[in-house]
């Protein structure tokens, strides 16, 4: 007959309170994939929406620097002057942002839209080194710092959607992770109490940047854009189709202003 060792009241709250860590660290888990989801959308949908819609903008940018340059040569004032050097000014700062931008190939057209739909699989997977590698569990600063660069690595991979490299990132994780070692109960309950503190900590953060997230411009456009789709529309062509014909009106009166010009 074996006798089962009875644990010490400090055991009994060490499994109580790693319990509770696991607890927390499930919540927790869920709510930064949540989060990470809502980057992973929005960015996927600006990538396709900003290749269509910063040549557009660039091109009426440069138009209106074109007119405000002519109104200058008109009408040359300190305040025409100062116009045309803002709107060439601006003009530029929209040809940078649209060289950052390429747009996608011509087979790609405005509606067909990226976006980001993680498998059941990586989604776990994502899930899983949350709870294994977040920086609250680091037991020092430098074992922190370390899972932060994990987890930037991490979250990459996910938005990418690559199980290969997700998968790659969890295995080196565990083949370098190593717990502490040589603690005594007393120290375990410190570091466990710790942990707890800082992962309720990171759930109240992270749900007051998942309530940001969800409230910006750039995610409402996204839900725009959703129920633009389910309408049987496309908004991204439909801000393009606005812009071509602010184009048109800036290009006639260039043609206009250039009729005045030659009166001159």
């Amino acid at each position: 007959m074996t006798i089962e060792r009875r644990l010490s009241p400090e055991e009994e709250e060490l499994r109580v309170k790693q319990a509770e860590l696991d607890g927390l660290l499930d919540q927790l888990s869920e709510k930064e994939l949540d989060l990470e989801t809502l980057h992973a959308e929005i960015n996927a949908f600006f990538r396709t929406y900003n290749a269509a819609i910063y040549p557009k903008f660039a091109e009426a940018q440069d138009l209106r620097a074109r007119i405000a340059q002519a109104i200058f040569v008109l009408n040359p004032t300190d305040d025409t002057r100062s116009e045309s050097e803002e709107a060439r000014s601006a003009a530029d700062e929209a040809e940078r942002d649209r060289q950052e931008h390429p747009q996608p190939p011509k087979e790609d057209q405005p509606g067909q839209q990226e976006s980001f739909t993680p498998t059941v699989e990586l989604r776990a997977l994502y899930r899983d080194l949350i709870k294994k590698a977040h920086p609250d569990l680091g037991k020092d600063d430098e074992d922190k710092s370390r899972r932060h660069e994990l987890m930037v690595r991490v979250n990459r991979a996910y938005e990418e959607g690559d199980f290969v490299a997700l998968q790659a990132l969890s295995d080196e994780w565990a083949t370098g992770a190593g717990g502490p070692e040589g603690e005594s109960v007393g120290e375990q309950l410190v570091r466990l109490i710790r942990q707890i503190f800082d992962v309720r900590s990171s759930l109240v953060s992270v749900d007051a940047e998942i309530e940001s997230v969800r409230t910006s411009d750039d995610y409402g456009l996204v839900q725009q854009a959703e129920e633009a789709r389910l309408e049987g529309r496309d908004l991204t062509a439909e801000h393009v189709a606005r812009l071509d014909e602010h184009i048109e009106e800036l290009k006639t009166k260039i043609e206009d202003i250039k009729e005045e010009l030659l009166a001159i």
